[in-house]
């Protein structure tokens, strides 16, 4: 279908948004093009209590719009013909050249910012001048009068049949029962689909990673690294975590399902991890080997874009798309998660509430690296915590899987969903490559993604007494740690759906156990990370209280040196094993 784009701003809001520019830089670039926007600004030259001094530094608050050399109108929306003339060039200009446009109405706002406020105190002398202003209506009605194409009594019948309309919608609305916004918000549930894929199926990905143009020459070392991936599909294991991603885009696309996948780097992958958009080694042209996989169906299709370094404007483009194709799956990946708190007012405003608010569906999935390496902090921590403080009335999942299998379940489970809610996965950056995070093909052809996943440590076969929570990569130094102090009576479980929280899982897998000690253990530190969540869900779930293990609360998300980032990741190990031998 033809979409016709149009922005509505204030004066004050597209000199002074960030977002405003940031959407105005990727207007023109590949994957974000729509033909061209057409913005208009409410130029009442007042940003609530703000004068246009105040508000920019720029001659005209539409200036903005000469980066990308948008022709901006200026128009005295005082005058209707004007204001009429000025959009029909601006629209004309826009299907013809499928560029951005600036209508810029010069006006003035009457009342004062909520209309009950006393302008007077900020601007008494444009309020002066305001106050002895005619309406538009009437200027425009006594211009017509004195040119003699209409008459006195024709004005009268307009303003009377207008306020007629508008007392028969008031006396309407007054009759109308409150009622919720969305029946169904909370209430609906996704059809279970199968997420395992057929031997067969995920060789015919794999090849298609391999097949390039004719003339495409791909980088030496990167032709190495594929076709060890694929050989990995062939021997039954070692399928990394890019591999994994990549048969479960693959199999999605053959299913019928559109892909799309941007964020800043992400064809490569920040950690040089997935490689679906390469690089033609001579001449740098781009190809997508997924992409010839839509080739095969009727719907399905498969996109991956590096966006500009946006964050705010390029997740808002990506939550509306997936709210107008909600049948694609719509991925928006953050170089760091750390990064991701640069759109948290899109996080805030539409992402978690839009569907209580407005009723308004999307599918949205945000891919959030995470994980205590060492790098600092701001490169660690995509702040799980925030994510959960957001989670309420079935509002959004939030993942944080462990392995290669569980995400590669988890992104075929949201891309066949018949209902989407937005996605968190807080991704890995140490496991993308681990062998103990790796998939085994059967993980692949069969099972499906697991919200909880028990691992028993106890060689002795004793009874279990200790019960440990955890959540992402912990849980391997955790298992180390276990293994090689050689502990019985211990289980540990991996809480790989932080919410909605699946306490019918959890159940199957207590029963039958009564462990004296329950703990949650995590990197991060204690103000931060799943551990004021979990234990909400928790304590109610199990009737007791859990003993927590990880980092002390701190103002930061994390140390900047990597001593101290070990000394701090030994103590809790040696915390958890002072626990459970005693």
């Amino acid at each position: 279908a033809s979409v016709l784009p149009i922005l509505v701003h204030g004066d004050a809001a597209f000199a002074g948004q960030g977002v405003v520019t940031e959407t105005l830089n990727f207007s023109r670039t590949p994957g974000y093009r729509s033909g061209g926007t057409l913005h208009v600004v409410i130029n009442n030259q007042i940003g609530f209590t703000t004068s246009p001094e105040e508000a920019h530094s720029m001659m005209y608050c539409t200036d903005m719009a000469q980066a990308v050399q948008a022709p901006i109108f200026h128009v005295n929306a005082e005058d209707p013909e004007a204001c009429c003339w000025a959009i029909k060039l601006a629209l004309e200009f826009r299907i013809k050249y499928q560029r951005d446009v600036v209508l810029d109405l010069v006006c003035y706002r009457k009342h004062g910012h909520n209309e009950g406020d006393d302008p007077s105190f900020t601007q008494p002398l444009i309020y002066a001048e305001i106050r002895e202003k005619k309406s538009i209506a009437q200027i425009y009605s006594d211009k017509l009068i004195s040119e003699g194409l209409i008459g006195e009594e024709k004005v009268e019948q307009f303003r009377a049949d207008y306020t007629e309309k508008f007392d028969i919608a008031h006396k309407k609305a007054a009759t109308i029962a409150m009622g919720e916004m969305c029946p169904v918000h909370g209430r609906m549930r996704a059809t279970e689909h199968l997420s395992a894929v057929p031997l067969e199926r995920l060789e015919k990905v794999a090849q298609a990673l391999l097949q390039y143009p004719g003339d495409f020459t791909i980088h030496p070392k990167l032709k190495k690294i594929l076709e060890k991936r694929v050989e990995t599909l062939h021997q039954g294991n070692g399928i990394d975590w890019g591999f994994a991603e990549a048969l479960a885009f693959g199999t999605l696309t053959l299913d019928g399902c559109r892909v799309r996948l941007s964020g800043q780097d992400c064809g490569r992958g920040t950690f040089s991890q997935r490689h679906l958009l390469l690089t033609d080694f001579e001449n740098g042209r781009k190809y997508r080997p997924l992409s010839a996989l839509g080739e095969e169906t009727s719907s399905g299709s498969f996109e991956v874009f590096n966006s500009t370094l946006s964050e705010a404007g390029v997740l808002g483009f990506e939550f509306g798309y997936s709210s107008v194709s909600s049948a694609s799956l719509v991925l928006w990946e953050a170089q760091f998660g750390d990064f991701s708190n640069g759109a948290q007012i899109v996080i805030d405003q539409f992402l978690a509430s839009s569907e209580q608010k407005w009723g308004q569906m999307a599918g949205v999935v945000l891919l959030l690296p995470h994980g205590y390496e060492g790098q600092g902090p701001e490169h660690s921590s995509a702040r799980v915590e925030r994510y959960l403080q957001l989670c309420a009335e079935n509002n959004m999942t939030v993942c944080m899987p462990s392995c290669a299998a569980q995400y590669f379940h988890l992104v075929r489970k949201q891309g066949s969903s018949n209902y989407k809610r937005p996605l968190v996965v807080f991704t890995p950056k140490s496991l993308l490559r681990s062998v103990d995070a790796a998939a085994k093909i059967e993980e692949l052809t069969s099972g499906s993604f697991q919200p909880f996943i028990e691992t028993p440590f106890n060689p002795e076969k004793s009874p279990i007494n200790h019960v440990i929570f955890l959540s992402g990569k912990v849980y391997y130094d955790v298992a180390r740690t276990l293994e090689e102090a050689a502990i019985s009576g211990v289980k540990v479980i991996r809480m790989e759906q932080f919410y909605p929280f699946r306490s019918d899982v959890l159940e199957k897998l207590l029963a039958g156990s009564s462990p004296s000690t329950f703990l949650w253990v995590q990197e991060e530190p204690k103000n931060m990370g799943g551990w004021q969540h979990a234990r909400t869900y928790l304590r109610e779930f199990l009737g007791a209280e859990l003993t927590y293990v990880g980092r002390p609360a701190s103002a930061s998300t994390a140390t900047g040196s990597l001593r101290r980032h070990n000394f701090e990741q030994d103590q809790i190990m040696q915390e958890i094993l002072r626990i459970v031998k005693n």
